[in-house]
């Protein structure tokens, strides 16, 4: 059982980052002890750090961040669901520019007909 203090030196980020997710990921809600301190089991702990994942390395946002938590919960996990939105556009651009790319250097090394 790890503290908040702990949990955010973990990750590197500040205990009220933890706390304001605990307001917008219910789920989160750590225990308290006798004294009233936040007391994190290793499965919230881990679910920390998959909140920390998706919102500083993938580049979620909370509302996005819940939408996947909530898809994956309901099986519903599908290709590139870790995509946010914003980045599709961009994502389907380089797609293309590979794809052509590909083209080009078939054309120029495929053997003569």
């Amino acid at each position: 059982m790890d503290r908040i203090g702990q949990v955010a030196q973990l990750l590197g980020i500040k205990t009220h980052v933890i706390r304001y997710w605990e307001r917008e990921f219910p789920h989160l809600r750590p225990s308290k002890n006798t004294s009233g301190q936040r007391i994190y089991s290793p499965e919230k702990v881990k679910e920390i750090q998959r909140i920390h994942r998706l919102l500083h390395v993938e580049g979620f946002t909370i509302a996005g961040a819940k939408k996947y938590l909530q898809a994956h919960e309901q099986g519903e996990e599908r290709e590139g669901a870790l995509i946010p939105k914003e980045m599709e556009g961009s994502l389907l651009r380089i797609q293309e520019e590979i794809q052509q790319f590909l083209e080009e250097l078939e054309e120029k090394f495929s053997p003569p007909c």
